[in-house]
C-alpha cells in the first residue's frame, strides 16, 4: 500500500508540475494571443481611421467632380449660345451681302439695257445721218454732173 501511496503521490506530483509547466505555457499563449489582439486592434482603429479619411476623400472628389461636371456644361451652353448668336449673325449678314449683289447686278442689268438703247439709238441715229450725207451728196454730185454734162452739150453745141 505504501508503494501505492508513493506511485500515486508521484503521479499526482508529476501530474501538478505537468498542469503548472502546461498552465505556463498556456499563460504564455494567452498573453502573445492577448497581445497579438491588442496589436490587431490597433492596426483596425488606424485602418478604419485611413478608410474614414479615404471616404471623406472619396465624397469630396465625387462633390467637386459634380461642381466640376455642372461647370463644364455651363461653360459649354454658353459657347453654345456664342456660336448660334455668331451663326446667326453670319447668316443675317450673308443675307444682307447676297441683297447687296442681287442690287448690284440689277442695277448692272438696267445699265447694260440702257447702254444698249443708248448705243442702238447712236447707230441709227449715225445711219440715218450717213444716209442723208450720202443723199445730200449724191444729189451734189448728181447736180455737178448734170451741170458739167449741160455744160459740156452747151460748149459742143456752141461750136
Amino acid at each position: 500500500m505504501r508503494l501505492y501511496i508513493i506511485i500515486i503521490s508521484l503521479l499526482s506530483a508529476v501530474n501538478s508540475f505537468a498542469q503548472n509547466a502546461g498552465s505556463m505555457d498556456l499563460e504564455r499563449r494567452i498573453d502573445a494571443l492577448e497581445s497579438r489582439n491588442k496589436l490587431i486592434s490597433k492596426r483596425l482603429s488606424e485602418l478604419e481611421m485611413e478608410n474614414f479619411n479615404l471616404n471623406q476623400k472619396l465624397t469630396s472628389l465625387e462633390t467637386n467632380t459634380q461642381a466640376q461636371i455642372v461647370r463644364s456644361q455651363e461653360l459649354q451652353a454658353q459657347n453654345e449660345r456664342a456660336v448660334n448668336i455668331a451663326l446667326d449673325g453670319f447668316s443675317n449678314k450673308f443675307q444682307e451681302q447676297n441683297k447687296t449683289v442681287e442690287n448690284v447686278k440689277n442695277q448692272l442689268d438696267k445699265g447694260f439695257v440702257s447702254q444698249t438703247v443708248m448705243f442702238v439709238l447712236t447707230a441709227l441715229v449715225l445711219v440715218v445721218i450717213f444716209i442723208a450725207m450720202s443723199r445730200k451728196a449724191t444729189r451734189k454730185a448728181i447736180e455737178s454732173n448734170v451741170a458739167t454734162w449741160n455744160q459740156f452739150q452747151e460748149h459742143l453745141l456752141k461750136k
